[in-house]
């Protein structure tokens, strides 16, 4: 027996095919959230590794000032 329903039988997947160009612009939008979110997060970074390095600075400013003092 064979089948000869035409629906039955698997398409051939071609690049202009509508699912394959669907398929693409789901791939291309994750890509693309993935790219801004990694900007998201490089950006936070150096804003939060500035912060501490500010912190960091007025800690030990405020360190050497009173072991100076303490010297005189």
């Amino acid at each position: 027996m064979s089948n000869s329903n035409p629906q039955s039988q698997p398409h051939k997947l071609t690049p202009d095919s509508n699912s394959v160009q669907s398929y693409l612009n789901i791939l291309q939008g994750v890509i693309a959230r993935m790219a801004n979110n990694s900007a998201s997060c490089k950006t936070w970074c150096i804003s939060l590794v500035s912060a501490i390095l500010v912190v960091l600075a007025l800690v030990v400013q405020k360190t050497f000032w009173s072991l100076k003092l303490k010297k005189q």
